[in-house]
């Protein structure tokens, strides 16, 4: 249940971008310097890309059809997309 609340964090954060970086620019003092920072949203765009096929993994393994087939795809999927980053 952890990397849905994760991923959910970072995928909203990348839909909701650009008022995110209106409201930077508006208010630069109220902002931590990692998030003023011209990587955050790389960061987190890469953090989301990480964690999409985690997700998808498990929602696989909590239906009730999961074989270990589908257990093997879904972390060799995670892990190639781990070691391409």
């Amino acid at each position: 249940m952890g990397s849905y609340k994760m991923y959910d964090c970072a995928d909203s954060i990348m839909r909701h971008k650009i008022p995110l970086e209106n409201l930077k620019s508006e208010n630069r003092n109220s902002f931590n310097s990692s998030i003023i920072s011209v990587a955050f949203f790389d960061d987190v765009r890469v953090l989301v890309f990480t964690l999409r096929p985690i997700k998808q993994s498990i929602a696989a393994l909590e239906s009730q059809s999961c074989t270990l087939a589908d257990c093997f795809l879904g972390l060799a999927k995670a892990i190639e997309i781990i070691a391409n980053q």
